[in-house]
């Protein structure tokens, strides 16, 4: 079951409808539109509300009662903070919450959070199989240390996440030859079919159609003719990142890193920024004039295990490292982030909290 909520002029495919509407979603070959049984139209709803969230998942599970449940979430994200705006309904979201304030109306993290955990009281579910997020830099360790009571696993992206999003033909086809597969073999399946089996990249008339609406290589095709399936894969993974994780691995992650903090008191602060900037960073969500708050945290562990003379440090920064390795299921990124590690942390400096 999918549920697709569409803002005046956000897409003018398929009708250039506005509504939510509920589908049963079926198999077909048509690119350009919706096929699938459409199940109920909501007229507008806000899909920045908690609310929203707990009444699509609990009706889908008492509907539609299975074995592993699957949810996941796509559409514009943050990071740490949350995302999913919806600038249909204009909502002002929670005053209480002091980010909405200068954000708007948004899905925060700990109001997906309660949203979880008031879907598994509704609906009796012990856990979600798997929690995806299908938007932009939500590989963040707090994330996932939010979605760990409410899921096995998880599939996030560290950096923003091209227009195509994931490769929903390629990995439901391997779930529907395989229906009884667990989280982690979906996991691996939804990472590894990222980019690369993209219908709009291998059917040649789909991938047309999206150069001429401005891919990264749009104005290549123009001057050299037909970009390949294989050109214009290398070109939109290069920068992303996808990961899946094992999310009853997280407790000991997050004990590691607070070890580390803790250890990280004593050592040379110079050293600690060091390794900070160098480490592998990620799109900023606070402006391009602020150095980057989005860092890998296996990178700058790495980094501080290099620089810094210190036995407690680098015997903490080891277990961090270990407790990474065995939480990370499956990993894909493309070469300009090389040394991403597939889970980040958020550290700013100080410069991103002057007025």
């Amino acid at each position: 079951m999918c549920i697709r909520d569409s803002f005046r002029a956000g897409y003018r495919g398929d009708g250039d409808w506005t509504t939510a509407k509920r589908f049963f979603v079926t198999q077909d070959d048509d690119l350009q539109r919706v096929g699938s049984e459409l199940v109920a139209d909501l007229g507008e709803v806000n899909m920045s509300d908690g609310a929203t969230l707990v009444d699509f998942v609990t009706w889908a599970v008492e509907t539609f009662p299975a074995d592993k449940h699957v949810l996941i979430l796509s559409d514009h994200r943050r990071g740490w903070p949350g995302g999913w705006s919806d600038p249909g309904p204009g909502g002002r979201g929670d005053p209480d919450i002091p980010l909405s304030s200068a954000l708007g109306d948004e899905l925060y993290l700990m109001e997906l959070d309660d949203a979880l955990g008031e879907i598994r009281d509704r609906t009796g579910l012990a856990k979600f199989e798997l929690i995806g997020m299908d938007a932009c830099l939500m590989g963040h360790l707090e994330v996932m240390a939010a979605l760990a009571p409410h899921a096995r696993y998880a599939v996030a992206s560290q950096e923003t996440e091209p227009a195509l999003g994931w490769a929903y033909t390629g990995f439901l086809n391997t779930l529907n030859q395989y229906p009884g597969m667990d989280g982690a073999d979906l996991g691996r399946f939804i990472v590894e079919s990222y980019i690369r089996d993209d219908q709009r990249i291998v059917d040649d008339q789909a991938r047309a159609e999206f150069l001429r609406q401005g891919s990264p290589m749009g104005g290549l095709a123009g001057l050299f003719g037909d970009v390949t399936s294989r050109q214009l894969t290398e070109q939109m993974e290069r920068s992303v990142t996808l990961s899946a994780l094992d999310l009853s691995a997280l407790p000991a992650l997050l004990d590691s890193v607070n070890a580390l903090s803790y250890a990280l008191q004593d050592a040379s602060q110079k050293t600690v920024a060091r390794a900070r900037t160098y480490a592998q960073s990620f799109t900023s969500v606070f402006g391009k004039n602020i150095p980057p708050s989005y860092i890998d945290l296996g990178s700058f562990v790495q980094l501080l295990k290099r620089e810094i003379n210190d036995a407690d440090v680098e015997g903490a920064a080891d277990q961090v490292l270990a407790s990474l390795d065995r939480a990370v299921i499956a990993d894909k990124h493309g070469p300009a982030k090389s040394v991403a590690t597939c889970v980040s942390i958020y550290f700013p400096n100080s410069q991103l909290y002057k007025s």
